[in-house]
């Protein structure tokens, strides 16, 4: 595995080398190999971009991850919109007549994701047949922070971008990479359409993804050389669980990234459970 590592940083060199760097030099490695995808596949990202969240039963760790809900009036409601500033839910069982005063703030709780439920004083702004729009009028600090922390992988998924062969070094082995903002890159080997393995770079931290005769499908953290290292499995799950929000936001990824999610999703079920 080290010669895949030294193989990966010359990849990287090829990549950052031929994105052009700003003025201050501060150019982070994700966002020059953003710019190298977009040479090969269009204009760059849209600046703001809106997550997938998913709506039904949370029956799965895919609908877990990717869906909130909010506890209103004492009903609750999936979230289908949500930013730093409000949010947008389903309009289910309320009456015009029981629409809230939109001069009046209200308490809503929110729960995201796997995260710890929080309350928030909201105001109705607009709504239709169908939708209810609330913006903030209050959050906690507790509560920003889980809008962040939700919010962020799948920003990060939303660009996320192929990279084109032409800047691949010479002998490397994986079939497809993705790279994306804050030094997050996927690379993944197929057979066919389907995914082998996978190498998740999650900033400065890198994992191995693979399938196990004996343990299932095996997600371990890579040391520089290539080695693998001992981790605690809350640490492990955390990332996993990271890679997977991220790799749900993915557009136009194809079987490639359907068998990611896959290999993922597995790879979270193998690990052991909080208790």
């Amino acid at each position: 595995m080290s010669n895949f590592f030294s193989a990966i940083k010359e990849t990287l060199g090829r990549v950052f080398g031929a994105a052009s760097m700003p003025a201050s030099g501060n150019q982070s490695g994700a966002d020059a190999g953003l710019k190298a995808g977009g040479l090969a596949h269009g204009a760059e990202p849209r600046r703001y971009k809106r997550a997938i969240l998913l709506v039904g039963t949370q029956t799965t760790l895919h609908s877990q991850l990717a869906s909130a809900m909010a506890s209103y009036r004492g009903k609750t409601f999936p979230v289908v919109d949500l930013s730093h500033t409000g949010l947008a839910m389903l309009r289910e069982e309320i009456a015009d007549h029981e629409l809230p005063d939109v001069t009046k703030s209200e308490p809503m709780a929110l729960t995201l994701g796997l995260l710890p439920a929080f309350h928030v004083q909201v105001k109705l702004v607009r709504h239709s047949e169908r939708i209810m729009a609330f913006e903030f009028a209050s959050v906690p600090t507790e509560g920003r922070m889980a809008i962040d922390k939700f919010l962020d992988p799948k920003m990060i998924g939303l660009n996320m971008r192929p990279v084109d062969r032409a800047f691949f070094s010479p002998g490397e082995t994986f079939s497809i990479w993705f790279c994306g903002p804050r030094d997050t890159n996927f690379f993944l080997w197929l057979s066919g359409s389907r995914v082998e393995r996978a190498i998740i770079q999650l900033g400065e931290e890198t994992f191995a993804l693979f399938p196990s005769s004996v343990s299932g499908v095996r997600f371990v953290r890579q040391t520089s050389d290539g080695g693998t290292a001992e981790t605690d499995a809350a640490v492990l799950r955390k990332s996993v669980h990271f890679a997977l929000d991220v790799a749900l936001q993915i557009h136009d990824g194809g079987e490639a990234v359907k068998g990611l999610i896959k290999l993922l999703t597995e790879a979270a079920d193998t690990l052991p459970q909080e208790n």
